[in-house]
């Protein structure tokens, strides 16, 4: 899971969407596709809650990541 959110740098890079009818969509960044993922969202903040699962330790590790979204 890990692997999939960041880039080559070791990265996360900034994902962008919309919010349509209740829902989130992402269109580009690290989220894409992984809308299911999203716990909460501060829209004023740009910033998206998380909670992903380490294999190492089988717990979950909260993050949050830049989410710019507008209303669509």
């Amino acid at each position: 899971m890990w692997e999939s959110l960041i880039d080559s740098d070791f990265c996360i890079k900034a994902s962008e969407g919309f919010i349509d009818e209740d829902a989130i969509q992402i269109t580009s960044g690290a989220l894409v596709g992984k809308e299911n993922l999203i716990k909460a969202c501060n829209i004023r903040k740009r910033k998206a809650f998380l909670d992903i699962d380490t294999e190492f330790a089988n717990e979950l590790v909260p993050i949050s990541v830049v989410l710019k979204l507008k209303k669509h």
